[in-house]
């Protein structure tokens, strides 16, 4: 029994030393190599998220490369085009080894910041120098990405006038527009104090299509800039679709909350492209300060209206 265990633990100390040994040697060979490596795409980064995405779409930018095991990343960096922003920093990782090579993976996140064509940006490497005088540093070219504008509601929107000449005619009439609503609303309160029942509560569909309409009013008059009206527009989508659907989601961020509401199947499919690049879109405004204008934000109106019509529950479907 002894003589058993004692080959036993030779062979396991032979095996163990054997593999160590062929670790080794292709540590070691690999130290020679002189070849410079050959990039997934090229001289270009890849862009995982389509070539032509949607406003406030984000978009995975990658290269994919071998390298001798001795070489390593030492540095990753992208500078946007005009047009994107950095989301999430480029992080280098081993995903295949081998004998001599590693595959590495290069990887970030761009936002679609602007609608148009964008301008091409740079992912920029560093890796672990071989002998002196050759190449340690690698530029790739990140392609233009053809931004989309959010899309707009299949009906053609009400012609709006200019936001100056209708902010000029509410105030010339706004005196008179107070009295004229102020006199019937004090008859009828007074009426329905006295002798009629308390009006029904208005329901859910009834109350936020108010409030669009009430926001509406406030970016034409300008009372609101665009980006304030772009932020309170995203509040009451989530608030009516927290309220619709029951879901009790006030500290999540836009990812979570939509990842809810889609694993749910809350939705109807049609209105789900909407509800992320609009949500998408609204935290771009909000926290990156990307640009937003009136019309802009009476198309996302529009299009908010439309997803309320299309999702209240079947007894408001007679609401106005």
């Amino acid at each position: 029994m002894k003589k058993f265990f004692a080959i036993l633990l030779i062979t396991l100390a032979v095996l163990l030393l054997g593999a160590a040994a062929w670790s080794a040697s292709g540590y070691f060979l690999s130290m020679h190599v002189k070849t410079e490596p050959e990039f997934s795409g090229k001289d270009l980064a890849e862009v995982k998220g389509g070539d032509a995405p949607f406003l406030g779409t984000v978009v995975t930018v990658e290269t994919k490369f071998l390298l001798p095991r001795f070489r390593k990343v030492e540095k990753c960096l992208i500078t946007p085009g005009e047009g994107t922003v950095v989301t999430e920093r480029p992080k280098a990782e081993v995903i295949g080894r081998s004998w001599r090579w590693n595959e590495w993976r290069v990887a970030g996140k761009l936002a679609c910041m602007t609608p148009g064509r964008s301008k091409s940006g740079v992912l920029a490497l560093e890796l672990t120098p071989l002998a002196e005088g050759t190449k340690s540093a690698f530029d790739l070219a990140i392609p233009s990405l053809d931004i989309k504008a959010l899309p707009a509601v299949t009906s053609p929107a009400p012609a709006l006038a200019p936001a100056s000449e209708t902010a000029k005619q509410l105030d010339r009439r706004l005196h008179w527009l107070w009295l004229l609503l102020l006199l019937p609303a004090v008859f009828l309160w007074r009426h329905f104090r006295r002798s009629g029942p308390a009006a029904p509560p208005l329901s859910l569909r009834q109350r936020i299509l108010g409030s669009l309409a009430a926001l509406r009013g406030d970016i034409i008059a300008r009372t609101l800039t665009a980006e304030q009206g772009m932020t309170s527009l995203s509040d009451l989508v989530r608030n009516y679709l927290e309220e619709r659907y029951s879901l009790r989601a006030p500290g999540k961020t836009t990812p979570e909350f939509l990842d809810e509401v889609e694993d749910h199947e809350l939705l109807p499919p049609k209105d789900r492209p909407f509800l992320r690049n609009f949500l998408n879109a609204a935290d771009l405004v909000k926290f990156a300060k990307a640009p937003c204008d009136g019309p802009a934000v009476n198309t996302a109106i529009d299009n908010a209206e439309l997803l309320v019509r299309n999702t209240a529950p079947a007894e408001e479907e007679k609401d106005v």
